[in-house]
Protein backbone atom coordinates (compact mmCIF):
# COMPACT_ATOMS: atom_id res chain seq x y z
CA UNK A 1 0.00 0.00 0.00
CA UNK A 2 0.94 3.32 -0.32
CA UNK A 3 0.42 6.92 2.27
CA UNK A 4 -0.72 10.37 1.56
CA UNK A 5 -2.65 10.18 -1.56
CA UNK A 6 -0.63 7.85 -3.73
CA UNK A 7 -2.35 5.33 -5.08
CA UNK A 8 -1.22 1.74 -4.56
CA UNK A 9 1.50 0.02 -6.40
CA UNK A 10 1.92 -3.14 -4.34
CA UNK A 11 2.47 -6.39 -6.47
CA UNK A 12 -0.42 -8.86 -5.92
CA UNK A 13 -1.08 -12.25 -7.55
CA UNK A 14 -0.34 -11.71 -11.60
CA UNK A 15 -0.77 -7.69 -10.95
CA UNK A 16 3.14 -7.23 -11.03
CA UNK A 17 5.78 -5.62 -13.43
CA UNK A 18 8.67 -7.69 -15.14
CA UNK A 19 10.77 -7.15 -11.81
CA UNK A 20 8.37 -8.30 -9.28
CA UNK A 21 7.00 -5.01 -7.80
CA UNK A 22 3.73 -3.22 -8.42
CA UNK A 23 2.37 -2.79 -11.68
CA UNK A 24 1.58 1.14 -11.56
CA UNK A 25 2.66 2.74 -14.65
CA UNK A 26 5.24 4.73 -12.46
CA UNK A 27 7.07 1.27 -11.75
CA UNK A 28 7.31 0.61 -15.40
CA UNK A 29 10.94 0.34 -17.41
CA UNK A 30 10.80 3.68 -19.43
CA UNK A 31 11.33 1.07 -22.49
CA UNK A 32 7.93 -0.77 -22.02
CA UNK A 33 5.88 2.45 -21.73
CA UNK A 34 5.63 2.96 -25.38
CA UNK A 35 3.94 -0.43 -25.37
CA UNK A 36 0.73 1.08 -23.97
CA UNK A 37 -1.39 2.34 -26.15
CA UNK A 38 -4.30 4.52 -26.95
CA UNK A 39 -7.30 3.17 -28.95
CA UNK A 40 -6.91 2.88 -32.40
CA UNK A 41 -9.22 6.56 -34.12
CA UNK A 42 -7.78 8.72 -30.55
CA UNK A 43 -4.89 10.25 -29.75
CA UNK A 44 -3.44 10.39 -26.05
CA UNK A 45 -2.63 13.35 -23.64
CA UNK A 46 -0.18 13.50 -20.66
CA UNK A 47 -0.84 16.10 -18.26
CA UNK A 48 2.39 16.05 -15.86
CA UNK A 49 2.77 18.36 -12.36
CA UNK A 50 6.10 19.91 -13.19
CA UNK A 51 8.86 19.37 -10.61
CA UNK A 52 6.05 19.40 -8.03
CA UNK A 53 7.43 17.56 -4.90
CA UNK A 54 10.44 19.83 -4.80
CA UNK A 55 8.65 23.04 -5.55
CA UNK A 56 6.99 22.27 -2.40
CA UNK A 57 9.67 21.56 -0.56
CA UNK A 58 11.58 24.63 -1.78
CA UNK A 59 8.30 26.95 -1.29
CA UNK A 60 7.83 25.31 2.48
CA UNK A 61 11.33 25.17 3.43
CA UNK A 62 11.81 28.91 1.88
CA UNK A 63 14.97 27.19 0.37
CA UNK A 64 16.32 30.49 -1.26
CA UNK A 65 18.28 28.96 -4.23
CA UNK A 66 15.76 26.98 -5.55
CA UNK A 67 12.93 29.29 -5.08
CA UNK A 68 15.18 31.60 -7.41
CA UNK A 69 15.38 29.53 -9.91
CA UNK A 70 11.43 28.04 -10.23
CA UNK A 71 10.41 32.08 -10.39
CA UNK A 72 13.17 32.71 -13.21
CA UNK A 73 12.34 29.54 -15.16
CA UNK A 74 15.84 27.86 -14.59
CA UNK A 75 16.67 24.45 -14.75
CA UNK A 76 16.75 23.09 -11.46
CA UNK A 77 18.13 19.87 -11.95
CA UNK A 78 21.05 21.55 -13.89
CA UNK A 79 21.61 23.98 -10.81
CA UNK A 80 21.30 20.96 -8.51
CA UNK A 81 24.11 19.45 -10.69
CA UNK A 82 25.85 22.46 -10.79
CA UNK A 83 26.62 23.40 -7.27
CA UNK A 84 27.08 19.72 -6.53
CA UNK A 85 30.26 19.32 -9.18
CA UNK A 86 31.24 22.83 -9.81
CA UNK A 87 30.39 23.11 -13.29
CA UNK A 88 28.76 25.96 -15.32
CA UNK A 89 24.71 25.39 -15.52
CA UNK A 90 24.98 26.63 -18.95
CA UNK A 91 27.62 23.40 -19.82
CA UNK A 92 25.35 21.17 -17.71
CA UNK A 93 23.04 21.88 -20.06
CA UNK A 94 24.66 21.36 -22.86
CA UNK A 95 26.10 18.25 -21.85
CA UNK A 96 22.60 17.05 -21.08
CA UNK A 97 20.84 17.89 -24.73
CA UNK A 98 24.29 16.06 -26.55
CA UNK A 99 24.60 13.40 -24.31
CA UNK A 100 27.70 13.85 -22.91
CA UNK A 101 28.06 11.26 -20.18
CA UNK A 102 29.83 11.64 -17.36
CA UNK A 103 32.14 8.86 -15.09
CA UNK A 104 30.45 8.45 -11.98
CA UNK A 105 28.30 4.68 -12.11
CA UNK A 106 27.69 3.09 -15.57
CA UNK A 107 29.25 5.80 -17.47
CA UNK A 108 26.33 6.19 -18.93
CA UNK A 109 24.62 8.93 -17.45
CA UNK A 110 24.85 12.85 -17.16
CA UNK A 111 25.59 15.21 -14.66
CA UNK A 112 22.32 16.92 -14.93
CA UNK A 113 20.46 13.46 -13.98
CA UNK A 114 22.33 13.01 -10.90
CA UNK A 115 21.30 16.72 -10.25
CA UNK A 116 18.13 15.41 -11.07
CA UNK A 117 17.78 12.31 -8.44
CA UNK A 118 19.36 14.22 -6.13
CA UNK A 119 16.53 16.46 -5.72
CA UNK A 120 14.25 13.62 -6.11
CA UNK A 121 15.68 11.73 -3.11
CA UNK A 122 17.74 14.04 -0.89
CA UNK A 123 15.09 16.09 -0.03
CA UNK A 124 13.77 13.62 2.89
CA UNK A 125 16.90 13.10 4.07
CA UNK A 126 18.31 9.41 2.61
CA UNK A 127 21.13 8.36 3.66
CA UNK A 128 24.35 8.42 1.80
CA UNK A 129 24.76 4.55 1.56
CA UNK A 130 20.99 3.83 1.02
CA UNK A 131 21.57 7.02 -1.98
CA UNK A 132 24.65 4.97 -3.45
CA UNK A 133 22.34 1.55 -3.68
CA UNK A 134 19.66 3.43 -5.61
CA UNK A 135 21.99 4.71 -8.28
CA UNK A 136 24.53 2.33 -8.24
CA UNK A 137 27.55 4.23 -7.33
CA UNK A 138 29.97 3.96 -5.11
CA UNK A 139 29.20 4.56 -1.17
CA UNK A 140 32.42 7.27 -1.70
CA UNK A 141 30.57 9.20 -4.87
CA UNK A 142 27.28 9.09 -3.00
CA UNK A 143 28.50 10.59 0.30
CA UNK A 144 30.11 13.56 -1.30
CA UNK A 145 26.82 13.81 -3.50
CA UNK A 146 24.90 14.38 -0.48
CA UNK A 147 27.28 16.29 1.36
CA UNK A 148 27.79 18.69 -1.19
CA UNK A 149 23.26 18.61 -1.39
CA UNK A 150 23.06 20.00 1.69
CA UNK A 151 25.73 22.62 1.47
CA UNK A 152 24.47 24.13 -1.45
CA UNK A 153 20.95 24.04 0.06
CA UNK A 154 21.30 24.20 3.94
CA UNK A 155 17.10 25.39 4.13
CA UNK A 156 16.14 21.70 3.58
CA UNK A 157 17.64 20.36 6.77
CA UNK A 158 17.66 23.77 8.48
CA UNK A 159 14.06 25.07 7.69
CA UNK A 160 11.92 22.55 6.58
CA UNK A 161 12.97 19.53 7.99
CA UNK A 162 13.02 21.56 11.21
CA UNK A 163 9.54 22.17 10.56
CA UNK A 164 8.39 19.01 10.03
CA UNK A 165 9.81 17.85 13.07
CA UNK A 166 8.33 20.65 15.49
CA UNK A 167 5.00 19.70 13.98
CA UNK A 168 5.14 16.63 14.52
CA UNK A 169 6.39 16.91 18.16
CA UNK A 170 3.35 19.12 18.87
CA UNK A 171 0.65 16.62 18.06
CA UNK A 172 2.05 14.24 15.78
CA UNK A 173 -0.06 15.99 12.56
CA UNK A 174 1.13 17.08 9.52
CA UNK A 175 -1.21 19.53 7.44
CA UNK A 176 -0.68 19.13 3.25
CA UNK A 177 -1.08 22.20 0.88
CA UNK A 178 -4.65 20.68 0.26
CA UNK A 179 -5.74 20.64 3.41
CA UNK A 180 -5.64 16.86 4.15
CA UNK A 181 -4.63 15.86 7.88
CA UNK A 182 -2.26 13.20 8.23
CA UNK A 183 -1.73 11.74 11.96
CA UNK A 184 1.44 9.72 13.07
CA UNK A 185 1.39 6.93 15.48
CA UNK A 186 4.51 5.35 14.88
CA UNK A 187 7.34 5.30 17.05
CA UNK A 188 9.28 8.09 17.09
CA UNK A 189 12.53 7.88 15.78
CA UNK A 190 14.34 8.86 12.35
CA UNK A 191 11.98 6.42 10.44
CA UNK A 192 8.79 8.84 11.55
CA UNK A 193 10.61 12.01 10.89
CA UNK A 194 11.28 10.39 7.58
CA UNK A 195 8.14 10.04 6.83
CA UNK A 196 6.94 13.49 7.90
CA UNK A 197 9.38 15.16 5.65
CA UNK A 198 7.96 13.12 2.24
CA UNK A 199 3.86 13.47 3.90
CA UNK A 200 3.32 17.18 2.94
CA UNK A 201 4.70 16.90 -0.85
CA UNK A 202 3.89 13.68 -1.74
CA UNK A 203 0.27 14.49 -0.60
CA UNK A 204 -0.38 17.65 -1.85
CA UNK A 205 0.94 16.30 -5.36
CA UNK A 206 -1.64 13.67 -4.99
CA UNK A 207 -4.22 15.36 -3.99
CA UNK A 208 -3.87 17.94 -6.46
CA UNK A 209 -3.99 15.73 -9.31
CA UNK A 210 -6.94 13.53 -7.76
CA UNK A 211 -9.32 17.28 -6.70
CA UNK A 212 -8.11 19.14 -9.01
CA UNK A 213 -7.92 17.06 -12.38
CA UNK A 214 -9.23 13.43 -12.11
CA UNK A 215 -12.59 14.28 -10.19
CA UNK A 216 -12.60 18.21 -12.25
CA UNK A 217 -12.95 15.77 -15.42
CA UNK A 218 -15.33 13.04 -13.83
CA UNK A 219 -17.67 14.90 -12.03
CA UNK A 220 -18.06 17.30 -14.84
CA UNK A 221 -19.26 15.43 -18.42
CA UNK A 222 -20.81 18.25 -19.59
CA UNK A 223 -17.20 20.22 -20.35
CA UNK A 224 -15.09 16.64 -20.38
CA UNK A 225 -17.24 14.58 -22.11
CA UNK A 226 -15.33 13.35 -25.09
CA UNK A 227 -12.17 12.59 -22.39
CA UNK A 228 -11.55 8.86 -21.41
CA UNK A 229 -9.61 9.09 -18.42
CA UNK A 230 -7.02 6.14 -18.53
CA UNK A 231 -4.52 6.40 -15.70
CA UNK A 232 -3.68 8.28 -12.65
CA UNK A 233 0.49 8.24 -12.21
CA UNK A 234 1.15 10.06 -9.00
CA UNK A 235 1.79 13.49 -10.32
CA UNK A 236 0.02 12.68 -13.91
CA UNK A 237 -3.15 12.24 -15.69
CA UNK A 238 -3.03 9.86 -18.59
CA UNK A 239 -6.47 10.02 -20.87
CA UNK A 240 -7.27 9.84 -24.59
CA UNK A 241 -9.22 11.66 -26.89
CA UNK A 242 -11.36 10.56 -30.40
CA UNK A 243 -9.97 11.89 -33.16
CA UNK A 244 -13.49 12.97 -34.35
CA UNK A 245 -13.61 15.57 -32.19
CA UNK A 246 -12.25 19.08 -33.63
CA UNK A 247 -9.41 19.82 -32.20
CA UNK A 248 -10.64 23.39 -30.89
CA UNK A 249 -13.07 21.32 -28.30
CA UNK A 250 -9.36 19.59 -27.26
CA UNK A 251 -7.71 22.81 -26.84
CA UNK A 252 -10.27 24.00 -24.81
CA UNK A 253 -10.72 20.82 -22.39
CA UNK A 254 -7.06 21.12 -22.27
CA UNK A 255 -6.29 24.60 -21.37
CA UNK A 256 -9.42 24.41 -18.78
CA UNK A 257 -7.79 21.47 -16.66
CA UNK A 258 -4.26 22.87 -17.16
CA UNK A 259 -5.70 25.51 -15.43
CA UNK A 260 -7.16 24.29 -12.73
CA UNK A 261 -4.59 22.26 -11.76
CA UNK A 262 -2.25 25.53 -12.06
CA UNK A 263 -4.65 26.82 -9.06
CA UNK A 264 -2.44 28.32 -7.08
CA UNK A 265 -1.06 26.57 -3.75
CA UNK A 266 -0.71 28.76 -0.63
CA UNK A 267 1.95 27.50 2.23
CA UNK A 268 1.48 28.37 6.04
CA UNK A 269 3.44 31.70 6.12
CA UNK A 270 1.28 32.82 3.17
CA UNK A 271 3.54 32.52 0.36
CA UNK A 272 1.33 31.43 -2.93
CA UNK A 273 3.12 29.65 -6.08
CA UNK A 274 2.04 27.87 -8.65
CA UNK A 275 2.83 24.34 -9.99
CA UNK A 276 3.21 24.02 -13.87
CA UNK A 277 1.19 21.63 -16.07
CA UNK A 278 3.45 19.84 -19.14
CA UNK A 279 1.32 18.90 -21.70
CA UNK A 280 2.49 15.57 -23.79
CA UNK A 281 0.50 14.02 -26.82
CA UNK A 282 1.55 11.00 -28.41
CA UNK A 283 -0.08 7.80 -29.28
CA UNK A 284 1.66 5.31 -26.43
CA UNK A 285 2.57 6.66 -23.68
CA UNK A 286 6.79 6.07 -24.28
CA UNK A 287 9.02 8.53 -23.95
CA UNK A 288 8.17 9.82 -27.71
CA UNK A 289 5.25 11.62 -26.49
CA UNK A 290 5.79 14.83 -27.93
CA UNK A 291 5.84 18.17 -25.37
CA UNK A 292 3.88 20.89 -26.41
CA UNK A 293 6.72 23.98 -25.27
CA UNK A 294 6.24 26.29 -22.47
CA UNK A 295 6.37 29.24 -24.69
CA UNK A 296 3.41 28.37 -26.34
CA UNK A 297 1.97 27.62 -23.61
CA UNK A 298 2.60 30.38 -21.74
CA UNK A 299 1.25 32.82 -23.86
CA UNK A 300 -2.22 31.63 -22.19
CA UNK A 301 -1.51 34.39 -20.00
CA UNK A 302 -1.31 37.30 -22.01
CA UNK A 303 -3.50 36.18 -25.12
CA UNK A 304 -7.61 35.96 -25.51
CA UNK A 305 -9.10 32.29 -24.29
CA UNK A 306 -10.42 32.26 -27.86
CA UNK A 307 -6.86 32.93 -29.91
CA UNK A 308 -4.86 30.91 -27.60
CA UNK A 309 -7.83 28.07 -27.89
CA UNK A 310 -7.20 28.13 -32.13
CA UNK A 311 -3.62 28.36 -31.69
CA UNK A 312 -3.27 25.39 -29.68
CA UNK A 313 -5.63 23.91 -31.55
CA UNK A 314 -3.59 24.05 -34.27
CA UNK A 315 -0.18 23.03 -32.75
CA UNK A 316 -2.26 20.35 -31.47
CA UNK A 317 -3.04 19.15 -34.66
CA UNK A 318 0.30 19.08 -36.53
CA UNK A 319 1.91 17.28 -33.52
CA UNK A 320 -0.88 14.35 -34.12
CA UNK A 321 -0.17 14.68 -38.03
CA UNK A 322 4.19 14.57 -36.95
CA UNK A 323 3.36 11.72 -35.22
CA UNK A 324 2.49 9.19 -38.05
CA UNK A 325 5.26 10.67 -40.12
Amino acid sequence: GTRFSRISSSSFGIFKNIFGHGANLQTQPEDILEFFLVDEGYIGYTLDLSQAENRIVAYVGHVTQMVEAFESNKDVHALTASLIFGVPIDEIVQQDNEDIFCSLGNGKKTLRFYGKKSNHELNYDIGHAAFSLILEIPEKDGKYIVNKYHLAYPEIRNKYHARVVRQLRKNRTIINLMGRRTLFLEEWGDKLNKAGYSCNPQGTVGDVINERGLNYIYYNPEEFGPIELLMQVHDSINFQIPLSVPWREHAEMIMKIKRNLETPLETEDGVKFVIPVDIKVGLNFGPDMKKISKEILDRSRVETIIDFRYGLAMILEEAYENLNT
